[in-house]
């Protein structure tokens, strides 16, 4: 006999999850500790996900969407892209963000010693898609924009890793204003 799946309690308890993993992160992220966080079992949580290793795809595939809405609106694409970059700094470094990029950060180190790197690739796919439908928007060419679009989104892992480890917020803050002045400052040609 087939069991039938109550869907609303399963993206309740993947909600749950999604949110423990972004607060906490991926250390330590044991079927216990998500279960609680979900207010329900391990065993539970199997039944509903088959498996600790299916839930966590699930939850960072989660994630992953709710970071990109967050980012699509602050940093929305049209002709103003460069003006919202210029003010998208404290959205950057809130608490929120910053936690999804640790998680992720924690992804990237697991997939690397385990050679996988979908969640990885896909995120920097991701950002840089989004990057460059925003210097599109501007007014970029499209090689323009994907170019500009790959060197923002590496501007950026770099500044969160600078961030991370030394937590110098005021020169961090100082450099990506002094970064996205060059880029408002240095517009390449529209063709």
């Amino acid at each position: 006999m087939s069991r039938t799946v109550d869907h609303q309690r399963r993206d309740r308890l993947l909600e749950a999850v999604t949110t423990d993993l972004v607060d906490n992160g991926l250390t330590g992220a044991s079927l216990d500790r998500l279960a609680a966080a979900a207010d329900t079992s391990a065993r539970m949580l199997v039944h509903h996900f088959s498996s600790r290793h299916q839930l966590i795809e699930l939850a960072l595939a989660r994630a992953r969407q709710r970071q990109l809405e967050a980012a699509r609106t602050a940093l929305p694409s049209s002709p103003d892209f460069l003006s919202h970059l210029a003010v998208a700094w404290p959205w950057f470094i809130s608490h929120q963000t910053r936690c999804y990029f640790k998680l992720f950060s924690q992804v990237a180190s697991a997939e690397l010693s385990d050679g996988n790197e979908t969640v990885r690739g896909g995120m920097a796919r991701e950002w840089v898609d989004l990057l460059q439908s925003g210097f599109a928007a501007a007014g970029y060419s499209s090689a323009a924009s994907r170019i500009y679009a790959t060197i923002l989104a590496a501007q950026l892992r770099g500044l969160f890793l600078d961030l991370d480890a030394t937590g110098d917020t005021r020169r961090i803050a100082h450099a990506y204003q002094h970064f996205v002045g060059l880029l408002r400052a240095n517009t390449p040609p529209l063709q």
